[in-house]
């Protein structure tokens, strides 16, 4: 205990006597002090209940976070990035996310798997070095492991606005399937990727972004392609639209 703690612990000790004795009031006190008779009371409570060790300062941090990682996912995390290293395939936190997504998990955002990293002592930050994934990033490893559905408008020459869906197989880079539709709705996502599943069978999972035609997360609700997917086994998967594309990591 250091001569620091003991002085303030001593200089409380003092204050409750001084008023005790009635050399003067709870309020003369918290006056000369400039401390409030709130703050007075708390460690008069301290002090009778606890003596001197109630005085001591306390820590603030709370005694849980309920927005922590659970450890049970701490520990998928880390062994996902164990065998992805085994098995020669990059291992950072984006490939734990999508290695993890495809073994039927929910992980956490690929930030928050790279902060779990971090904590675990498994990653140091280096800002000046170049990341691994800048020139390795994450592909599933197989045919049908995974889908892409993208749409993006398109002017045809008579001025007429179309709206062009189309399906990627994620391992090769094949085009599933294509549709023009006259507009970015689910009925129009949904043929498109029909049209795919009937010439290449289904895939185990979906990756889109957020619009509405694919995916009603944002809204709280769930999509004709989601439903129709979910029927079929097939599990719908969203990210932001940077991560959609991915290419070879050998």
């Amino acid at each position: 205990m250091g001569t620091k703690e003991v002085t303030m612990e001593v200089k409380y000790a003092a204050m409750f006597a001084s008023v005790q004795a009635g050399e003067e009031s709870v309020t003369e006190l918290c006056v000369r002090l400039g401390i409030s008779r709130k703050s007075y009371y708390k460690y008069l409570a301290r002090f009778t209940s606890e003596g001197l060790k109630g005085l001591q300062p306390r820590s603030r941090r709370p005694l849980r976070s309920p927005t922590a990682t659970p450890q049970e996912m701490v520990e998928l995390i880390t062994m996902a990035r164990a065998v992805l290293a085994c098995e020669g395939w990059d291992n950072g936190a984006l490939s734990i996310f999508y290695r993890l997504l495809r073994e039927g998990e929910q992980p956490p955002s690929w930030r928050t798997i790279h902060r779990v990293l971090v904590r675990q002592g498994l990653v140091s930050a280096e800002p000046k070095k170049r990341p691994r994934s800048s020139r390795h990033r994450f592909e599933f490893p197989a045919p049908d492991d995974c889908w892409q559905i993208d749409a993006f408008g398109c002017l045809l020459a008579g001025g007429e606005s179309v709206v062009i869906f189309e399906v990627k197989d994620d391992c090769s880079r094949a085009q599933i399937a294509n549709l023009g539709w006259t507009a970015e709705d689910t009925l129009g996502a949904w043929e498109c990727l029909a049209r795919g599943i009937d010439d290449f069978g289904k895939p185990h999972l979906l990756l889109s972004d957020n619009s509405l035609a694919f995916s009603g997360k944002a809204h709280n609700g769930v999509v004709l392609v989601e439903r129709n997917l979910m029927a079929l086994g097939v599990k719908p998967i969203t990210s932001r639209g940077y991560q959609v594309v991915c290419v070879n990591a050998s």
